[in-house]
Order: C-alpha cells, then structure tokens, then sequence
C-alpha cells in the first residue's frame, strides 16, 4: 500500500468515483480513462517503455478534458521492480511497497481521471463554516509557516543537530556537508518557488528549476537517501537523481538505500561494479540499471534482502521487514525503532509517525520504558504538541 499527494485524488472524485478495484491482467498494454461520462481501456502499446514524463504529458495532450490527471509507471514497474512507484503528475509519487510492479504486472500502463461530477455534502453550510475554522488555524500556525518557508527538508538541519539524519550507508547519524543540501541551499542553488497539494494551505512542496532542469522538490526522505547514505553534497545533483527517479518511476527512499548498500559491496569487493561515496555518475547509472533489470540492477531491483543475500551481506542490509528505513535513525528516535518493530510493513515512518512527538519534545526519544503508551493517551500527545 501507498500514498500520494497531487492532484489526481481529487479528479478520481471528479469522475464520480471515490475508489477503483482493478482485476485481471490486460493481454497487452492498456491504460485506463475514467471520467463521469465513460470508462474505457484504451490501448497503451505507444507508451510501453516510456517514462512518465512522457506518458503523462502524451496522455494529457490526448484526452483534453476538464483537468486531466494522470497516474502512470515508467520503466522500473514495467519491468516488476518491487521499488517501483506510480507518478501522478510526473513529479507527486505513489512511493513505497511496489504498487508501480503491481500495474506493470497488469499490463495496466496509466490511469487517467477527469470529470464534472459535483461533490454533495450532507451540510454544506457546516462544512464550508468548518472547514474556514481549520484552514485559518493551519495557515497561521507557527509550525505550519515554518514549514511553508524550508519543505520537509527542514529536517536536514534538524537531523544534523539532533543527530538521527542517517549517513554513510546507516553508518553514521550526522552528515558534515549537511548545509550544501541543506533547504536554505535548495531555495537559493533551485530557485525554490512554493507550491502545494490540491487545495492545501500548508504549500510545504516547493517547484524547482536550475540549468535548464525542472521538479517538484526535492523533499527530505530523498536528500537524506542521496545526500546523507550515498554521501552526495551538491543539492543540484540530488535533485538530478530525483528526477531520474521520477522519470523511471522509482521510490527515491528504497533506490537511495540500495544505491548506498550497492557502496559497501563495492568496497567490500562483492561486486565489481565500479561506485562510491559521492559518486553522481555511477549513482545515476545504477539507477537505470534497476529500472531496466540490468547487471547488478537486476539484483537490487528485487530488493535489499535479496541483495543482500547475494553479495553475503545480510548482517549490513538495513531494512525492517525487507522495507528500506526512511530518514530517522532509531538509534536517536527510540520511539521510531519501536514503531519500525511493530509496524505491519516494517520500516516506515508514516504507520505511526512517531519521529513527531519525539522532535517536538513531547516524548524523550532517549526514553524506552512505556514508550508506547503515547499511542493509548493520543489527547494527551495532542494537547502537548499544541
């Protein structure tokens, strides 16, 4: 399972429809246009091999709707890499868990959604009085407007002070470059320009462009995949890996940890593949080779326990239940450690977000005794994150 911002949520419901179940397996390439009017499986045998920039816009350009949006794979699901993702809007993700192999399984290219159907509340007036209470409350939180300047990538600079920002392959908890990756060099060297989500007063998401190149981004988890595991010091290189990521169709947290494990084997000289520590070239290589099943690619492509296994790494794979961790080291955030373990899907920060009360000083991280009590007496945690 996954999640995404974007846009593309809101057009499903523009089509009259609140979720989509898909069965089966297409016999060649198809896509799927759903609007208020029709559903269609249309032929996708074009797209085929094609990145998502180029299915999205091509897509787009062919079905001139009301607002078209498009969820599609790029070559990394079409090929069944388990860290393959789906691209909505070229640069919004559903990232992690596979659900991009899961379409390319289905021959099912994209989707794309598109309608006029009208949304019916039960108390429109009550819901309009609503939500102006809790978007003024959320646009002028200090918090909030904190956010709104640095993106998630403010955790950059606390990750380096409080020392969970994951280095070195997990190595290390604190990067020494941190402030050439750092947001404030992102808005300065990527002429950041605030964006948001579809109706979202928070605008932490940011619009890139430097050199002739352009993303949605880049955001903390893959600075600190890159930047801190592959040990990467130039904001603009990162973003370049970003948006080879979203080309290919790639979640940047998985291919940053087999990128850095893919490091250490080199250095332990378990492969031959020529790479290191700061290596942008060899990096963005491999992130191709993943996509496309190739050499080693083929390998980590299915994984970091399979990876691991193969190059007689398994003690050195990072990962919790075969899920390559986020951004908050557990050896600083003991809550995180705990909500890895306990986690359905393993090392993921979102399941119970528990890196928030930790770094709001709501809860110790040091403590460890009772630790999970906080989730028991969640108005409790909430008055005191107020």
């Amino acid at each position: 399972d996954t999640h995404c911002g974007g846009y593309f949520g809101p057009r499903l419901k523009a089509a009259g429809f609140d979720y989509v179940v898909i069965t089966g397996k297409a016999d060649k390439p198809v896509y799927l246009y759903i609007t208020d009017q029709k559903t269609e499986i249309l032929d996708a045998s074009d797209l085929w091999g094609k990145g998502i920039f180029f299915t999205n816009d091509t897509l787009i350009d062919r079905h001139k709707g009301t607002d078209p949006r498009v969820a599609a794979i790029g070559p990394a699901g079409e090929n069944l890499s388990k860290i393959a993702c789906i691209g909505v809007d070229k640069h919004r993700n559903y990232g992690r868990g596979g659900t991009g192999a899961i379409m390319g399984s289905k021959n099912l290219k994209a989707i794309v959604a598109d309608g006029n159907a009208p949304i019916n509340y039960f108390d429109d007036a009550k819901f309009k009085e609503i939500n102006l209470k809790y978007t003024r409350e959320i646009t002028g939180n200090e918090g909030v407007k904190f956010r709104r300047i640095k993106g998630t990538m403010k955790c950059v600079r606390s990750g380096q002070q409080y020392e969970y920002l994951p280095t070195k392959n997990h190595q290390l908890v604190q990067f020494d470059d941190f402030e050439k990756i750092s947001s404030e060099a992102a808005r300065e060297e990527l002429n950041w320009q605030d964006t948001s989500c579809f109706n979202c007063g928070i605008r932490c998401s940011k619009w890139a462009r430097w050199a002739g190149h352009e993303i949605e981004g880049p955001e903390y988890e893959t600075i600190y995949a890159f930047g801190g595991l592959c040990r990467i010091d130039s904001i603009e290189e990162i973003a370049w890996l970003n948006d080879i990521c979203d080309r290919l169709g790639m979640d940047t947290i998985c291919a940053g940890n087999l990128c850095g494990c893919a490091v250490e084997a080199a250095r332990l000289k378990k492969i031959s593949y020529k790479i290191d520590y700061g290596d942008v070239d060899a990096v963005a290589e491999l992130l191709r080779m993943i996509a496309e099943r190739r050499g080693i690619g083929d390998i980590l492509a299915r994984g970091i326990i399979y990876a691991a296994k193969e190059w007689d790494m398994e003690e050195r794979a990072v990962h919790v239940k075969g899920l390559e961790p986020p951004g908050y080291d557990p050896r600083t955030l003991k809550g995180c450690g705990l909500a890895f373990a306990v986690s359905d899907r393993g090392a993921c920060h979102l399941r119970a977000t528990f890196h928030t009360p930790e770094l709001t000083g709501a809860i110790s991280p040091e403590t460890v005794e009772g630790k999970a009590a906080p989730a028991e007496g969640s108005r409790h945690l909430k008055d005191k994150l107020k």
